[in-house]
């Protein structure tokens, strides 16, 4: 339901080649009937398992390996930190490697209830 995109580009550069432009070619709007925001625990969880279904071991994938695992524990977080947030999730937020995304999921930890869901909301 919402990453059959990504995976449609995934399988389609394995067999075409394609070139990438620098120049934004698309803007996203966030809103408040937003499928992916509304639906976090169905992203985290199609993530995690088309990550199950990928074949690392091909040169083509092994490379981004880091960054896929990096990407699927950011959704979880964030899935837990808008749902059931606790004291313990700030041990895996320390755990993060990439220091913006630590700073953004402390900032979020920190942030009151009410705040982040008006922000999920309306932003």
């Amino acid at each position: 339901n919402i990453i059959g995109d990504y995976d449609f580009i995934i399988r389609a550069s394995k067999k075409f080649k394609g070139m990438s432009f620098q120049d934004k070619l698309v803007n996203i709007r966030i809103h408040r009937t937003n499928f992916t925001h509304n639906n976090r625990k169905m992203f985290y969880l199609e993530f995690k398992d088309w990550m199950k279904k990928q074949n690392f071991k091909k040169q083509n994938f092994k490379k981004n390996k880091f960054y896929l695992d990096q990407k699927l524990e950011y959704l979880r977080l964030i899935f837990l930190l808008t749902s059931n947030k606790r004291l313990s999730l700030i041990f895996d937020i320390f755990n993060i490697d990439n220091f913006v995304l630590k700073i953004k999921l402390l900032i979020i930890f920190f942030l009151p209830s009410f705040v982040i869901d008006i922000k999920l909301k309306y932003f």
